[in-house]
């Protein structure tokens, strides 16, 4: 075109010709080809788009292998995965449903969470495409009344593909009873943050090693466990004390495990060298005590996380905390043993006794979130009586801590996810 038009401002004339220059026909050719292929790609993408669609639908396997790639919870690093997990909550309204609705439900596979109501107070959840005999489990009751909830157990299901897990629940009289309740599923490989995890059976000798499959410790050493008498027991986590030594403590969730349901808290946890040994660990002492608060021996998991085992690189939405003040009105628990994905402290309010509202700040709710509650040093029970909400800008939690069906004022510690 440009050649013709210089002709044109020098008078000359030009014909028109039916064929055009070779160069010509090949770049029209090239142009010609590409906007065909261009046509042609779009249309072969539509139709995938709408077989996939038609499969995700029909089928419903395809649309768990589809999920799947889109994990939402747990991490990896490259492709590697460093934590499966799976968490729920059955918010208190639900819990006499023969199948509870669930909320804030994270599936590190993608798969789908189901809780199915067995008897009064006894439930199965149902954790898709995690089937494992491993890992952990953390359970804490939901509900504005006494309850406490323990796991009964879990493993995979008859084919394999799935996780079964089973909940119990009983009231301040140790007797079932429905109750709303908070379930978290953890499966930790090499390359976590600090993270150590353990399941003590009931009855075990001592010292007791958990095991492989069961125990999980960041540092690649042994997690033990002795007990000292009735109900009391101390767990020893080896080098994971280096996170409270380098000034990041971090926070301990206790689970009853088995048939019976009794309360199972931390007592206390820090750094601690063995002279004869000369091992250093985390010791962490636990109490078990049944309906009336007396000590009695049980089983129970046992978790130590700091900043959400979330490795560096890697940052984990939600929060952990100990509460160390169970009286004050308002204050900022230990800043040391806080952690906060938004980056501001969380704080506590003590509305009456027993009834705190815990405050983070700019934290994100998704779906609900997912809340782990210990009651510490204490034989009383502390739970969320809600799923978490949204006021203000900030997440909130409401605990009550109860002792016989009494309110009572108890130090505690928590997690949050979401």
């Amino acid at each position: 075109m440009a050649k013709t038009k210089r002709h044109q401002r020098s008078g000359r004339r030009t014909s028109q010709t039916k064929t055009p220059p070779k160069r010509r026909r090949e770049r029209e050719w090239h142009t010609w080809s590409l906007e065909k292929w261009i046509a042609v790609l779009g249309t072969v993408t539509s139709v995938a788009g709408a077989l996939v669609s038609l499969v995700y639908w029909a089928w419903p396997g395809a649309a768990k292998q589809i999920a799947a790639r889109e994990a939402s919870c747990g991490f990896s690093d490259h492709g590697r995965v460093l934590l499966d997990a799976a968490w729920l909550t059955v918010p208190a309204d639900a819990a006499a449903d023969s199948r509870p609705a669930v909320t804030g439900a994270c599936n590190s596979r993608g798969g789908d969470q189901a809780v199915t109501r067995r008897a009064r107070g006894s439930y199965e959840v149902r954790l898709q495409d995690l089937g494992v005999d491993s890992g952990t489990v953390e359970v804490t009751a939901v509900s504005g009344a006494h309850r406490v909830c323990g796991a009964g157990g879990w493993g995979r299901t008859p084919r394999g593909l799935d996780l079964r897990v089973l909940v119990n629940c009983v009231d301040e009289h140790g007797v079932p009873a429905d109750s709303g309740f908070a379930l978290r599923f953890l499966q930790a490989f090499a390359g976590t943050g600090t993270l150590a995890y353990l399941r003590y059976d009931l009855g075990a000798a001592t010292p007791f090693f958990p095991a492989a499959n069961y125990s999980f410790n960041s540092f690649n050493a042994p997690n033990s466990v002795e007990r000292r008498g009735r109900g009391v027991y101390e767990a020893y986590l080896q080098g994971v004390q280096r996170s409270a030594e380098s000034r990041m403590p971090g926070v301990v969730k206790v689970t009853p495990v088995g048939d019976a349901v009794q309360v199972c808290n931390p007592a206390v946890w820090y750094p601690y060298h063995q002279e004869t040994t000369g091992v250093d660990s985390m010791f962490v002492k636990v109490e078990c005590f049944d309906a009336s608060g007396a000590p009695v021996d049980s089983g129970f998991t046992l978790t130590y996380s700091v900043d959400l085992a979330a490795p560096p690189g890697i940052i984990v939405k939600g929060a952990q905390l100990w509460t160390d003040d169970a009286g004050a009105r308002r204050y900022t628990p230990n800043s040391l043993y806080q952690f906060t994905s938004a980056g501001r402290l969380a704080m506590v309010e003590r509305r009456s006794t027993g009834d705190y509202l815990v405050k983070m700040p700019d934290a994100a709710l998704t779906d609900g979130g997912h809340t782990q509650v210990s009651a510490y040093h204490t034989s009383a029970t502390c739970h969320p009586d809600a799923v978490p909400a949204q006021r203000d800008g900030a997440v909130t939690v409401r605990v009550r801590c109860l002792a016989s069906g009494t309110p009572v004022d108890a130090r505690f510690a928590l997690l949050f996810q979401s």
